[in-house]
């Protein structure tokens, strides 16, 4: 059997220290409250039906590769349904998918099944998919590999009894967790004819101390691949004695995906352990159907011999940037609502917990649907800010006196909320704002939300020098932007003669590159206009934005966020990539990577709460630090969390006792100082 080198096995050592078992989900995250969300224009599903995912399981862990847009693979889902009600849980349409990540490829593919979860009656239960189907529509064809469903985005509600779907719901957080992405690995390969090897092993061949070994296949074309679930032993050998089995586990890195490397312990002797005797079982889906194999290995002792391999981390040690005098250069941001500093006791709370959690700025809501958080006479207060207070100034102050940035967040076209008659106290003082929709009517709306129409150009006046007063009235670290785009298109009159001028034609027969492209220079306008005075009025001031993380569907609301880093108008991209897949998460930010120019400029949004059963919570600490983790090892120099209210006690014990333990500069306040030497990234 083919092992490596010595020398190779000493450089593989290296990797083990990015291994590590991830905490366990909450015992809650099992359970899933079907509420849905009122799709392609439905009424929401209420009908009821409370399930707990138990388990999910893939019995072969090698599958035939045959068709690009079909996996024989066949899963198994146990459920108890706790409060029954008539519908199915399924995902074979459009947007209800699971997402499958190519580890060797690097593709992320969408696939479809008919599970049928059956939630008709009380009690446990086995669902199962016979096999899955790619949707070309979102994502490449399948191609061989090492591969891994991820996650999914919602559950297909559908009416048991006619088969007809009513609505969806989204997934509860037991779909993201470590335990199911480690369990819904599998190899893609050719298995016309394959052969499994052992094909690396590491150890220190001293008792009680780890060893590493690698299990391949090499299928029908010649290709290798790892396994990534397999049934493994050790029998060890010592003074010509057999002692006890040692069963083997997987080895995943610190965002649960597979190494194809399997890890075990020595036994306690005093004599040495002459040899292990090694047997690995797997069950493949073949295309004569399943089918068992096993391969067995004898490892001499000294065999692989390293001096050390590494203790398990649980989180990813990027060598972080330091200034010149030893601290770490990292933007540390945290979004904050009205509620978490509306008095001066909910401030007096918010701020030591943030602070605790060794974060840096914060980014609190000052503007949104025609209400405010600071003294002006152009818009009203927010309702929950007590008679004659001042919530922006007390919050500043505050926020200094611990070391805390401050930048005020404007959500710059969410003008209005429609409840009932109503769309607020900003389109009552000013109705001339409103977007007009392409039946002629003001106030056109985004599900609740009622957009201000950004190629207003007494509305862009407006936005702006609201924005400028605040520095120039107020202590400021720096300006956020948000809602910076269109939102939804406006078609009235005076838009309909831009456009025509701009273009030559009648709106209706606008292109998506002209919408592009037109969106584009009016909030770029925008975003221009606030920058340069402000930065007029305020020494230092910061200018971020949050943008879309996809920047595709930015651009067409009319961001453009590279270019703004590229031009300086803005110091901080921050896109806000709240996605629970985290290589999904990876593609976007390196979109972002490969757009601008100064990387120093991009620090990623990420969420910490999770939303099923029509309610948000806080998100499983795991897959926050699993997502931070990425983030850093893509060289990325910052971060937001959405939002305060979901930083659970938890999540910030586990944050400051890991990757947060040591303070922090934002990154923008050293970004023209050189690293200390042997710091660099």
């Amino acid at each position: 059997m083919p092992f490596m080198t010595r020398a190779r096995v000493a450089t593989l050592s290296v990797a083990a220290m990015l291994f590590h078992a991830a905490p366990a989900s909450p015992q809650n995250s099992a359970v899933l409250e079907v509420v849905g969300r009122g799709v392609e224009g439905r009424s929401p599903y209420r009908g009821g039906g409370r399930v707990k995912f138990l388990s999910v399981t893939m019995p072969t862990s090698i599958v035939h590769f045959e068709d690009a847009e079909k996996i024989p693979a066949k899963i198994e889902i146990s459920y108890e349904v706790l409060q029954p009600a008539p519908i199915l849980l399924d995902s074979r349409l459009g947007s209800e998918y699971w997402s499958l990540y190519n580890y060797t490829t690097g593709d992320i593919s969408r696939l479809h099944s008919r599970e049928g979860i059956d939630l008709r009656k009380r009690g446990q239960a086995e669902a199962q998919a016979n096999g899955f189907t790619v949707d070309l529509s979102r994502g490449p064809s399948l191609k061989k590999g090492l591969c891994g469903i991820r996650s999914r985005s919602y559950f297909l509600i559908v009416d048991a009894q006619t088969n007809v779907w009513l609505d969806v719901c989204d997934p509860n957080p037991f779909w993201h967790s470590p335990e199911v992405k480690r369990e819904l690995s599998f190899t893609l390969a050719n298995l016309t004819d394959f052969a499994l090897t052992l094909d690396e092993f590491a150890s220190t061949w001293r008792p009680s101390e780890p060893f590493l070994v690698r299990l391949s296949v090499k299928d029908a074309d010649g290709d290798v691949f790892p396994v990534s679930r397999a049934q493994i032993t050790a029998q060890p050998e010592s003074e010509g004695k057999r002692l006890a089995a040692i069963a083997l586990e997987p080895v995943y890195d610190f965002m649960s995906s597979p190494t194809g490397f399997y890890k075990g312990t020595l036994p306690k002797t005093t004599a040495p352990v002459d040899a292990l005797n090694l047997e690995a079982k797997v069950l493949a889906q073949t295309p004569m159907g399943p089918a068992g194999r096993m391969v067995t290995a004898r490892i001499p002792y000294g065999y692989g011999e390293v001096e050390r391999i590494p203790s398990v981390s649980g989180f990813f040690e990027s060598k972080l940037r330091r200034s010149a005098d030893g601290k770490i250069i990292e933007t540390r941001a945290i979004w904050v609502h009205v509620r978490d500093y509306a008095t001066p006791e909910a401030t007096d709370a918010m701020i030591p917990r943030i602070k605790n959690a060794n974060l840096n700025v914060v980014i609190p809501i000052v503007y949104v649907r025609g209400y405010v958080t600071f003294k002006t006479d152009k818009l009203p207060m927010e309702r929950e800010v007590p008679t004659g207070f001042d919530p922006l100034a007390y919050l500043i102050k505050q926020c200094h006196a611990a070391g805390l940035e401050v930048h005020p967040w404007f959500c710059n076209a969410y003008f209005g909320a429609k409840q009932g008659e109503s769309h607020g106290p900003g389109f009552e003082r000013y109705p001339q704002f409103a977007v007009v929709g392409k039946d002629g009517k003001p106030f056109a709306t985004v599900a609740s939300q009622v957009p201000a129409d950004l190629h207003n150009p007494d509305y862009q006046k407006f936005n702006v020098d609201i924005m400028v007063d605040v520095a120039r009235n107020y202590d400021v670290d720096g300006l956020h932007f948000d809602y910076i785009r269109t939102m939804t298109d406006c078609y009235c009159q005076r838009c309909r003669e831009g456009f025509r001028k701009h273009f030559g034609h009648d709106i209706e027969e606008a292109t998506d590159e002209e919408w592009t492209k037109w969106n584009q220079e009016t909030v770029t306008k925008i975003v221009r206009d606030v920058s340069e005075q402000a930065r007029k009025i305020r020494k230092g001031i910061i200018m971020s934005a949050a943008v879309f993380a996809n920047l595709e569907n930015g651009a067409r609301q009319g961001q453009n966020a590279p270019q703004w880093a590229d031009a300086g108008y803005i110091d901080v991209v921050l896109p806000m990539d709240y996605t629970m897949d985290t290589f999904e998460l990876r593609k976007n930010e390196q979109s972002f990577l490969d757009a601008m120019k100064d990387d120093s400029k991009l620090a990623t949004g990420l969420s910490i709460y999770v939303r099923s059963g029509g309610k948000a919570s806080s998100r499983d600490p795991s897959l926050v630090l699993e997502q931070l983790s990425m983030i850093r090892s893509l060289g990325i120099q910052g971060f937001s969390f959405f939002c305060y209210d979901y930083l659970s006690d938890t999540m910030l014990d586990m944050l400051r006792q890991g990757p947060l333990a040591e303070p922090a500069i934002p990154t923008f306040r050293l970004k023209e100082e050189p690293p200390a030497d042997g710091n660099k990234l």
